[in-house]
């Protein structure tokens, strides 16, 4: 009964995302100049004291050198979103945090997380999608593991003090539905 279970965990997980079980496929050597493109990464804020908080994770900024503690996300609301260059619904759903960055400005903090991704590739693609946001490096899928999150993509609501509200995995998000969790769960009408 439990590997029924399992297996058809996997493929509801399969069916509205991106598991990783497949190799992503290799991009060209990145565009010279795209990690230069990319958003600094994020200062650090106060150690969080929630209970329900990240994962105490040290992760490397994408592109831009230098690390970033998860566990001091703090100071500002944030969106986590877990996206890889190969998953198609996070390529679906990172402009509708492209423009949740720009339209949110100082009141909200938008963090991608490329994961279980190649360096290459997720340089590249951040870099052809200009996206306007920082984006941390999990080359092993620490975050999502500690999350417990097989599948891709997940967005994670933050609050200023670090608490996680909310954990969200299904398809992807739109304009829409990403701006109504922010508004319902963060209190920011954006």
């Amino acid at each position: 009964m439990r590997a029924l279970a399992t297996a058809l965990l996997v493929l509801a997980l399969a069916a509205t995302g991106c598991t990783g079980a497949e190799d992503p496929p290799a991009l060209a050597t990145p565009p010279a100049g795209s990690a230069a493109a990319l958003a600094a990464c994020p200062e650090p804020g106060r150690p969080t004291t929630a209970s329900v908080a990240l994962p105490d994770l040290e992760l490397p900024c994408l592109g831009a050198g230098g690390t970033v503690r998860l566990s001091r996300l703090t100071g500002t609301p944030t969106v986590v979103n877990l996206w890889a260059s190969w998953c198609p619904p996070c390529r679906d759903e990172l402009p509708a945090f492209a423009r949740l960055a720009q339209d949110g400005g100082s009141r909200l903090r938008v963090l991608g997380v490329a994961s279980r991704d190649s360096t290459g590739n997720a340089v590249a693609f951040a870099g052809e999608a200009a996206l306007p946001f920082p984006s941390l490096e999990d080359r092993t899928g620490d975050l999502g593991r500690g999350l417990r999150r097989v599948g891709l993509p997940v967005t994670v609501l933050v609050r200023a003090d670090g608490s996680i509200v909310r954990v969200h995995q299904g398809p992807a998000l739109t304009d829409t539905t990403l701006r109504a969790l922010v508004r319902d769960e963060l209190g920011i009408d954006v």
